[in-house]
């Protein structure tokens, strides 16, 4: 991994993976180094077409990395991105939407749910 970082010729969706990465070696300041001047968006277009990379992987990818990381308000805007690419009616690649999909459901496990309540109602008897 050190050599990988030190090589300085990767992509911005290879540096956030390595960040992944590093975080779950137990490394948060190299993982933090490694995307700290990254922008926490995907510039549309910017995929290599020899690979199965996509805007939807890419910022699958990046959600991995920032929930591992804790960067919660990040991983927010990040996961609307997702579900917005998710619903529109475009086709996406099995390996972006198997990314997607795991990434989103990593971020919703690592964030605790929030107390709720549910009122209802049977038989004209109302309960909480």
């Amino acid at each position: 991994m050190n050599r990988l970082r030190e090589s300085g010729s990767s992509s911005s969706a290879e540096r956030w993976l390595l960040a992944a990465a590093y975080r779950l070696a137990n490394q948060p300041d190299a993982a933090a180094s490694l995307v700290r001047r990254e922008p926490v968006d995907v510039v549309d277009g910017v995929t290599n077409e020899y690979t199965f990379g996509s805007e939807l992987r890419e910022r699958a990818v990046m959600l991995m990395a920032l929930a591992l990381m804790g960067r919660d308000d990040d991983a927010a805007k990040v996961v609307d991105a997702i579900s917005a690419d998710l619903a529109d009616a475009r086709w996406h690649n099995t390996q972006a939407v198997a990314f997607a999909l795991v990434s989103v459901a990593r971020w919703a496990q690592a964030e605790p749910p929030e107390p709720y309540s549910v009122d209802y109602s049977t038989g004209g008897t109302g309960t909480t």
